[in-house]
Formats: C-alpha cells, structure tokens, sequence
C-alpha cells in the first residue's frame, strides 16, 4: 500500500516534507483499520504478536509501562531528554495554545517516572530467570497503587504556570487561564462545531479549488478533530506487584508508585524540570 501510495501522480511532485506527512497519515489509518487509535500503539502491538510468535524456546517478558514521566530518582530528579505526552499538553497550556481539556475531572491519569521503568525491567528480568513460564507480561503504571485525578492534574499545572508562566517570543510572560473541561463525547464535539469545524470546511474547499494544495494541512486539521479517545479501564498490576514484594524496603531498585507525593513531585521536580531540559 505504501509503495502504491509512492508510485502515484501525487507522489511525484511532491517535496519530502510531504511525502512524509502523507505516509504518516497512511499509517494513522491503517492503526485506526485495526482498532488502535495511532500507529505508536499499533506498532507496539505488532511488536508483542512478533515476539510471541518468534519466541519458541526463549523466554519472553513483556514490560508496558503506561504514560512515562521524568524521572524519580536515577540519574537525578526531574530528568527527561524531550517532551512526551503529558509534557506536551503542560507546553501547549502554558503557551496559550491549548485553551480547553477534554474527559472527566474524576478519571484517573496512569503514570509512571522513567527510573521506575527500567528497575522493574531489571527486577523482572533477575526474578524470572529460573522459572518455567516462557511469556510473562507487567504492567507498569500508578493508577491501582498511587491514582491521580485528572481535575488534579489540570489544577497542578494551572498553579505552576500562574507563579511560573512560560514565556513568549518577545520575552513576555504568558498568562494563563484556568481552561474549561469538556467532559463528554458530546460537549468535545459542540465545542469544536462552533469553534474550530468552520475552519476546517473552509479548508477543505480552498484544498478543492486548488487542486489538493492543502492536502496535508486539511488532513492533521481534521485528524486533530476525530483523534480523542475513551479509556475507562485501569490496568491489572498484580503480577507487577508480586514483583515489588521481593524487594520491598530496597531503595536501589524502587519501583513502588506509593511513594510518590504528586503534587510535590509534579510543582518541585517535573514542571522545573521540563522548562530546564526539555525546552531549553
């Protein structure tokens, strides 16, 4: 599909730059064909089926860690080499580009610092060593052990950003507001109806009349529209957990999200450190 995609008359005139976003795009749809909601995920997914498939006698363990923050501890506190996820929207918020949130107040955000991850893969791998079973998955997250609300999170980042806003091209401070929350399905899609569909039509015709020109651009506008998802589960950690009971009280190899105080981690070592490493 790709390679049809690259032989056909649109490819031919068309820069790298451009090349590259269609390709992208082709692979969204072909995650969304699947079930997943973008090809981060759907990767990773086709990576597990491989391995389980290819395994044969060599034992295999699976490590999903949910969202990944910076670090606890290891190397040192707040580390983080780019913007993830969670970073991304604290950026975007803070710049004034993302004026609303979209799920509910009380769902649980699932995270987990980037050390945390690595010591359970150690952890994992030096338990399992002499046992029989030859696929054994962890999941690697806070929300069972250690939640956090998502209302939280939006207060966090709005009380860090009023005493430390980003700032501007020109220097300036960036004020902040507190930013509405769109709690359903429904309100997502009125809000953006009234607010942002407009531009996208427009688009799509100024696209139309000059002969896909605008391909690409009306293609992320529109993906940006249909891409918020649901996810109303939390996952099971027991096996994670039985991990954590052998070395329990360890410092050198801690993996236990109930140590974590949020809000001093998140106002004292996470935003610091994403304006310090990530952004500088």
């Amino acid at each position: 599909m790709v390679e049809e995609r690259l032989r056909g008359p649109e490819a031919q005139n068309a820069t790298e730059l451009e090349i590259a976003s269609a390709m992208r795009n082709v692979g969204i749809d072909r995650a969304k064909l699947h079930g997943w909601p973008n090809t981060y995920v759907f990767t990773k997914a086709i990576g597990e089926m491989l391995l389980e498939k290819l395994e044969e006698n060599v034992k295999l363990i699976i490590v999903r860690p949910t969202i990944i923050t910076s670090t606890y501890k290891e190397p040192f506190s707040g580390w983080t080499e780019c913007l993830r996820t969670l970073d991304s929207i604290f950026v975007a918020y803070g710049k004034g580009k993302l004026k609303f949130f979209v799920g509910d107040p009380n769902s649980t955000l699932d995270m987990i610092h980037g050390d945390m991850v690595v010591n359970s893969m150690l952890v994992a791998m030096a338990m399992h060593t002499n046992q029989p079973s030859h696929r054994l998955i962890h999941h690697i997250g806070s929300s069972l052990r250690n939640p956090l609300k998502y209302e939280d999170m939006r207060w966090l980042m709005y009380n860090y950003l009023i005493k430390n806003p980003l700032l501007d091209t020109g220097g300036k401070p960036i004020k902040v507001k507190k930013g509405k929350i769109l709690e359903t399905t429904a309100s997502f899609h009125r809000y953006i109806a009234i607010r942002y569909l407009p531009f996208v039509q427009m688009l799509k015709l100024v696209n139309m009349i000059l002969c896909n020109h605008f391909r690409n651009l009306h293609a992320n506008a529109r993906r940006r529209i249909d891409y918020p998802i649901r996810l109303a589960e939390l996952f099971d950690d027991t096996t994670t957990e039985n991990l954590r009971t052998t070395i329990r009280g360890s410092e050198v190899f801690n993996f236990d999200p109930k140590c974590i105080q949020w809000d001093e981690y998140f106002m004292n070592t996470h935003f610091p450190g994403i304006t310090k490493y990530a952004l500088k």
